[in-house]
């Protein structure tokens, strides 16, 4: 990574999910079926397949629905460096995605502009990504570059936390 990197070109991001129903018995039959095939090796005497999806339904892109991606930017101006915080939120999703969206691509569309989250790489972004295929006629740029990455692919401009934090 680029020891030169600017601050004020990264954007932090974080997003909260929720599950699409509350309770497993509140799914569609296909729903069901679907959470307890992927679910099945958890399923024990001691945990019940209502119990896993109390944990789990909120964390996994299928059951689950983005409620809230918040941001931050620095800035710096003539008073020094500050920090810019922006919330998106909606009850549609693909509402909340396509405002999350124009921000990147209007805002942090350059080769130099990074992403970065902590356990970003691990959940929001694959994520993101899962729920893309659901929601977004077309994902971010930044996003693209994501999925080149697994591929070999060197202008990945996604960082977890902790790679920042070593520049």
């Amino acid at each position: 990574m680029n020891r030169q990197l600017q601050l004020e070109k990264i954007l932090f991001l974080d997003i909260e999910t929720v599950p699409q129903a509350y309770r497993f018995d509140q799914l569609d039959d296909k729903s069901k079926v679907l959470f307890e095939a992927k679910n099945r090796f958890q399923i024990s005497p001691d945990k019940s397949i209502e119990q896993i999806f109390e944990e789990r339904g909120g964390i996994l892109a299928e059951f689950g629905k983005i409620v809230c991606i918040s941001v931050g930017m620095l800035h710096e101006g003539s008073q020094g460096r500050s920090i810019r915080l922006k919330s998106f939120y909606h009850d549609d999703e693909e509402t909340l995605l396509q405002q999350f969206k124009r921000l990147l691509d209007d805002h942090y569309n350059t080769q130099y502009h990074v992403l970065c989250g902590h356990n970003s790489k691990e959940f929001d972004i694959p994520y993101m990504l899962s729920t893309h295929a659901h929601q977004w006629c077309s994902p971010p740029k930044h996003f693209t570059n994501c999925r080149q990455k697994a591929l070999g692919d060197q202008s990945y401009r996604h960082h977890g936390t902790l790679e920042i934090r070593r520049l």
